[in-house]
């Protein structure tokens, strides 16, 4: 059911059980849920058609009348409620030589009798006030002209309106809602025009107003197509109906309104008929339309759009919110458009008339279609996009900008307002005079092509101050002038040079004033005036944060103009500078160094674990590869205490091995970037005890250690070989500990750059080794069943890489070979103990605090491979102090077997590794 509102007519329903009325156009029937008018009869002589019971569809009506007699039936009508006007379409007249299109139903006459004029479709809903179903609404087709030999063809009748409304109404529209299309001309020596369409919705009120929901459409009837002509000319295409046709309207639109579509005119032997005209998607006088959906002119024959928006006179108002789509020109006559939006909105058609323009909200409005409007333009906030044609009228900016690489009619910038030609790099056209205030801004893209943003101007160029503020597209650049403005008629006054803003580092931007251009140069900044006060060179470190940068700004700096990395540095910004200067750096040749001491210090640990294995009768203080004492079950009953079984062994030789696995991270210090390394590894080793106080072994094993410097787009790998020799001595309580290892290296590193205007990458292979001393002093003591060593211990590590050179472009690096030396302390403390006296378990663990010193920074000496001297840049550095910890848990499997597990870990101030081993020993 439906609710009566004192003039208001409601076109939504209101509820899916609502009544149906069954009746396609022109009385069908087949179409449930909608309201058809009847549709005119071809041309002939007829009787009125029906009317339909309430809410239902009318009867088809009768033909227009035969040539020259007197107009045929009209056309059927739906049916309405009791007390409501019934306004049927009567049918055409009888069609004469060269008749045209009918006009709801009646054709025009010529000299000669011809054939029968369509009857006329006939309204969906025609009411002064009250109700209207709740479906969809449609009106009837127009009728086909009658055919004739020897004379015209009958003009085709017009389409049904979808809804007039009367009086004075508020309406809500939710539904489909359609005018009838025009009902095709007859055929004939001369061919008959087209019927128009009809209207969707058709209002004559004084003070109305329209509701379209997101889930209405209103439509106008396409056009009916032109009679064909056997001797003369063609019949034209009727016009398309308007979507809503007011006066004194107020439209708000959040759904669809679409014009009907043109006609097309008839070929003809001779002259073709005329195409029609598309119908608009809202016309009218004195409208307000307020639109956050979508508003389409009919489709042309050609596929364009017609006019979107008609005003035909009065005060108009157009406000386009977020969600507006145009489809179609807009004719504001002397009325004005409002754009409130805070996103995109296009206008592909172009804007006619002599109203105002305004530009409100912070979004973009772009103009693509040719526009003869010739009102005043505004721009109060947000962005107009020209780039089709506004030739017509002058724009003045007040607020926001203007862009575009079309043609305006002037541009007048006052305090606040800028201009930005182009949507890019573009030129902005002007067929007129450019004014700049003080206060303005004239926003310039250039890039390293010679290209720049320009305004051309046709009149002259007025600038009394402003802002050039220029945008560049960093990269290498030419110094070369580039051309931002040009005015035929002349060039007065100039922009506040001393407020010139740009992101360039290095180079200085400058105006010149010509008699008819202003251009733009980039000169080269120089340092502080140095003896002969001059001035001294550029000046790249000068943005450098780290020591890193500082080196090498430097080199880059010394390589000169027309070295492909000075001249994209050259133009880079303050920021873009940094960058490049970190990309090029090359400091993960440096911090793979660090990588190595990591690798040889695993290897030293796992020597100095293997020489924990005690030689007495305590339990083993072994770290990962050692054996643990092997105690028996003892028989018998009672408490007596069970001595711990000596581990004197007979077997004075043996096999072991380690496989082991860590992460580490270290953080950036401020100048070099953090790495990420991954290793695995495993060592293999042999050896002797003599007279249980002395022992003495070799071993080997292998590497593999890969790297990440994300903060350099850098990563490596680092394959080590290595062999050992060590041993140990123990007096009474006093244990020594020394061995020494020496490592071949094989290191990868695979380097990306990437900063403003240069991209490349780089990779190289280079050789090392590492030597390696280390030693250890343990105190051991027994401690209520636990066996304690407090211990100090030392190392010193000599690494030394090759010189390598990197595969790339410019920006490949030549290394040169060094040597560098890193020494370690550390004192800590021992436990292990036997879980139980029955179980072959021993569980130990350490804390140590590790302090390091020497070469802790490494270093790395590098140049470009195309020139310039060499500059030094630091990797990540090892922390000086760092807290140690380990745990394990070693099975005596038998006397000959020992297998176990363990967890290391270090952390420092900045870095972290973790490790996870596993270990046998094979005595025999």
């Amino acid at each position: 059911m439906t609710t009566a509102l004192v003039g208001i007519v409601i076109l939504a329903a209101t509820s899916p059980m609502s009544a149906r009325a069954d009746g396609g156009r022109g009385g069908a029937g087949d179409s449930a849920g909608k309201v058809s008018g009847g549709s005119g009869g071809s041309g002939s002589t007829g009787a009125n058609g029906g009317i339909g019971a309430e809410w239902q569809a009318g009867a088809d009506g009768g033909g227009g009348g035969g040539g020259g007699a007197a107009g045929g039936g009209k056309g059927g009508q739906p049916g309405t409620r009791e007390g409501l006007p019934r306004n049927p379409s009567a049918g055409g007249a009888g069609g004469t030589a060269g008749s045209s299109r009918g006009a709801n139903g009646v054709s025009s006459s010529d000299a000669y009798t011809g054939g029968g004029g369509g009857g006329g479709g006939a309204h969906a809903a025609d009411v002064a006030a009250g109700p209207l179903p709740t479906r969809d609404l449609w009106g009837g087709r127009g009728g086909n002209g009658g055919d004739s030999m020897g004379a015209g063809g009958g003009g085709g009748g017009a389409g049904g309106f979808g809804a007039v409304v009367r009086s004075t109404a508020h309406v809500i529209v939710g539904h489909d809602y359609v005018g009838g299309s025009g009902g095709w001309g007859g055929r004939g020596d001369l061919g008959g025009a087209g019927g128009d369409g009809g209207v969707g919705l058709y209002l004559e009120g004084a003070s109305n107003t329209v509701m379209v929901t997101r889930s209405g459409t209103v439509a106008g009837g396409s056009g009916g197509t032109g009679g064909d002509a056997f001797l003369w000319q063609a019949g034209d295409g009727g016009d398309g109906g308007a979507g809503i046709e007011a006066s004194h309207t107020v439209i708000t639109n959040q759904g669809t309104v679409l014009g009907g579509d043109a006609g097309y005119g008839a070929k003809g032997p001779r002259d073709p008929g005329i195409n029609g005209i598309a119908g608009a998607g809202i016309a009218g006088a004195d409208l307000s339309i307020t639109n956050s959906g979508k508003i389409s002119g009919g489709y042309n024959v050609g596929m364009t759009y017609g006019t979107a928006i008609n005003f035909t006179g009065g005060t108009n108002t157009l406000t386009l919110m977020d969600g507006s789509v145009i489809n179609g020109g807009v004719n504001l006559a002397t009325g004005s458009l409002t754009v409130t939006n805070a996103s995109g909105q296009t206008l592909q058609g172009g804007i006619s008339g002599s109203g105002s323009l305004t530009k409100n909200g912070l979004g973009v409005l772009t103009l693509t279609g040719p526009s003869s409007f010739s009102g005043t333009t505004i721009i109060d906030e947000g962005r107009l996009a020209v780039d089709g044609s506004l030739s017509q009228s002058i724009i003045t900016v007040s607020g926001g900008s203007l862009s575009g690489s079309g043609t305006v009619g002037g541009i007048a910038v006052q305090s606040g307002g800028m201009v930005a030609p182009g949507n890019s790099i573009g030129t902005l056209n002007v067929r007129g005079n450019v004014r700049f205030a003080p206060g303005s801004i004239y926003q310039v893209e250039i890039n390293r092509s010679g290209q720049s943003d320009r305004i051309a101007a046709t009149g002259t160029a007025t600038l009394n101050g402003g802002t050039v503020h220029i945008l560049p597209d960093q990269g290498r650049y030419s110094l070369s002038p580039y051309t931002i403005l040009t005015a035929k008629q002349g060039v007065t006054g100039q922009f506040t040079d001393t407020k010139v803003e740009h992101q360039f580092a290095f180079l200085n931007p400058v105006l010149d004033y010509g008699p008819d251009a202003v251009t733009l140069t980039l000169l080269e900044r120089k340092g502080e005036p140095n003896d002969n006060d001059k001035g001294g060179g550029l000046i790249f470190n000068s943005v450098a944060e780290t020591r890193n940068q500082y080196r090498v700004a430097d080199a880059v700096e010394r390589l000169g103009f027309g070295d492909a990395l000075f001249d994209t540095v050259l133009g880079t910004s303050e920021e873009g500078a940094r960058q490049a200067f970190n990309a090029l750096s090359g400091e993960a040749h440096a911090s793979a160094a660090t990588v190595a001491y990591g690798d040889a210090q695993l290897v030293q640990n796992a020597i100095l674990h293997r020489l924990r294995q005690p030689m007495g009768s305590r339990p083993s203080l072994a770290q990962g590869s050692y054996s643990a004492a092997y105690a028996a079950a003892r028989t018998g009953a009672g408490s007596q205490a069970v001595a711990v079984a000596s581990i004197s062994d007979p077997r004075r030789f043996a096999l072991w091995g380690e496989g082991f696995g860590s992460w580490g991270r270290i953080g950036s210090n401020g100048n070099a970037a953090g790495l990420e390394t991954a290793t695995g590894g495993f060592i293999l080793g042999a050896e002797a005890t003599i007279d249980e106080a002395y022992r003495i072994g070799i071993a080997g094993g292998f590497t593999s250690t890969s790297f990440d410097i994300d903060g350099r787009l850098s990563s490596g790998t680092n394959d080590s070989v290595f062999g050992s020799i060590y041993g140990a001595a123990k007096w009474d309580a006093i244990n020594v500990r020394l061995g020494t290892v020496l490592a071949s290296h094989d290191m990868d590193v695979s380097r990306t750059f990437s900063f403003p205007g240069f991209s490349d990458q780089a990779n190289a292979s280079s050789a090392g080794s590492t030597l390696t001393a280390f030693g250890e002093i343990g105190y051991e003591f027994a401690l209520s069943g636990v066996t304690v060593e407090p211990f100090v211990g030392a190392s010193m590590m000599r690494l030394h890489t090759d010189g390598f050179r990197e595969e790339g472009g410019p920006a490949a690096l030549i290394g040169y070979g060094r040597t560098s030396e890193l020494g370690t302390t550390m004192f800590g403390l021992r436990a292990g103990t036997r879980l139980s006296d029955e179980l072959p378990f021993t569980l130990r663990g350490m804390a140590g605090w590790r302090h390091a010193f020497g070469d802790v920074e490494p270093a790395a000496l590098l140049a470009f491979s195309g020139g310039a001297s060499a500059f030094t840049v630091a990797g990540i550095p090892i922390d000086r102090n760092a807290l140690v910890a380990e745990a394990g848990l070693d099975w005596q499997v038998n006397e000959d077997m020992t297998l176990g597990v363990s967890y290391s870990g270090q952390i420092g101030s900045r870095a972290q590794e973790h490790a996870l081993k596993g270990d046998f020993t094979w005595r025999f």
